[in-house]
């Protein structure tokens, strides 16, 4: 999912430069838009970037990747660029005066296996190679009314039980009203469930993966009275 962390709107599209503020995701490539028609837009893109791991004693794996992008101490200097990632994919985005929908798929290849500790809490975070993802994601307006919503699935299952298996289904829906200039009261819910697994997914959530948790997201925001 990649709808705003702050649930306030539905995400902003196009191809961007990354900023200077950006510790850790930032994708170093090449990526064109094509326009097909007025309102419909084609984007595809290929990243090749270094990210940040922890390396096994023998160096042929890693048991995660860092995203804090700090390089002070000697054990974060040590994780610098040990992880290869590929990632290539393509948006389709079509608009409207007060329709947005678009569809996103991506492939993200490693050079090295990621295998995490077994520990109880990381029993469901990422390991293997690659990785598949597949997102739709909509936004209307109506006068001051946003209404926005996404589904995205990835490529790995898990088995829960012998004769079940867990679709890696997120979704999240939600809506943004600006009564007035200075005032904004949005809501979102949201459901990530443990199977689950995008690397740059951006989306509203206690957690700092797109993964295991489901909740509801309040936000108000207003101007101070100028005598405060």
């Amino acid at each position: 999912a990649s709808t705003s962390s702050r649930c306030s709107s539905a995400r902003t599209g196009g191809i961007r430069t990354a900023s200077a503020f950006c510790e850790y995701g930032a994708l170093e490539g090449v990526a064109s838009t094509l326009a097909i028609t007025p309102r419909l837009e084609l984007t595809t893109f290929l990243s090749l970037a270094r990210r940040d791991a922890s390396l096994s004693d023998t160096n042929t794996w890693v048991y995660g990747i860092s995203n804090t992008g700090y390089h002070r101490t000697a054990n974060e200097i040590e994780k610098k660029d040990q992880l290869h990632e590929q990632l290539y994919g393509f948006n389709l985005h079509y608009q409207r005066t007060h329709l947005n929908i678009g569809l996103t798929a991506t492939h993200t290849q490693f050079d090295k296996t990621i295998i995490p500790h077994e520990y109880i809490y990381n029993g469901h975070y990422f390991s293997g190679k690659q990785n598949s993802n597949l997102g739709l994601d909509f936004a209307m307006r109506r006068h001051n009314l946003i209404c926005f919503g996404e589904m995205a699935l990835s490529g790995r299952h898990e088995r829960l039980s012998a004769d079940s298996t867990f679709l890696p289904l997120a979704a999240l829906a939600g809506a943004q009203f600006s009564p007035s200039s200075n005032h904004l009261i949005s809501a979102c819910i949201y459901y990530y469930p443990p199977s689950y697994q995008n690397h740059h997914a951006s989306s509203p959530g206690q957690n700092d993966r797109c993964q295991n948790e489901q909740g509801i997201s309040l936000r108000f925001q207003g101007a101070l009275p100028n005598n405060i």
